[in-house]
């Protein structure tokens, strides 16, 4: 019986890389004495073979088997664990999917706004065109009735300054 500090020095690797191994190995293979572990032949062959690359299972020196249940769990858990992210990946997909939509949402709604604005404006246009029209036409008639008074009583237009400040003196 070797300890992890012999094995891993004979093989040339890190005293943690045989641990990591070591918890792998069946109970009848390692000895534990107060802070010491042991490991026996068997689980000697096992661990070299596992740093070299060999599987355990093609191992002459040792088969071991896991009992069908434990596989059973395992392959059970390992199933249950991707069902449980599948869920949680498709409840994020369909929040990135409704996220999308409601932004698509607010910017039509934006824009429909931006639309009646631009009617607005242009429809306020129109009238401010439409009463600035028709305060020019009050203008020119307002003038053309004036020239039209001041030429049918014979009587010279006034000038400037005394339309100002009243009637001309002579």
């Amino acid at each position: 019986m070797k300890t992890i500090k012999q094995i891993a020095d004979e093989i040339g690797v890190k005293k943690d890389n045989i641990k990591y191994r070591v918890r792998n190995l069946p109970n009848d293979c390692v000895v534990k004495e107060g802070n010491i572990t042991y490991i026996n032949e068997q689980g000697e062959e096992i661990i070299k073979g596992l740093v070299r690359g060999k599987s355990i299972l093609s191992s002459n020196v040792f088969t071991y088997k896991e009992d069908e249940n434990t596989q059973l769990n395992i392959t059970q858990i390992k199933i249950n664990e991707l069902e449980s992210e599948i869920k949680v990946l498709k409840r994020e997909l369909e929040i990135e999917r409704a996220t999308a939509e409601e932004k698509l949402l607010i910017q039509q709604k934006h824009y429909q706004e931006v639309i009646e604005q631009s009617r607005q404006a242009m429809e306020d246009s129109r009238k401010w065109q439409a009463l600035i029209e028709r305060e020019q036409q009050l203008r020119m008639a307002d003038k053309a009735q004036s020239i039209k008074n001041i030429t049918s009583n014979g009587e010279k237009p006034a000038g400037f300054f005394s339309r100002l400040f009243g009637k001309r003196v002579e």
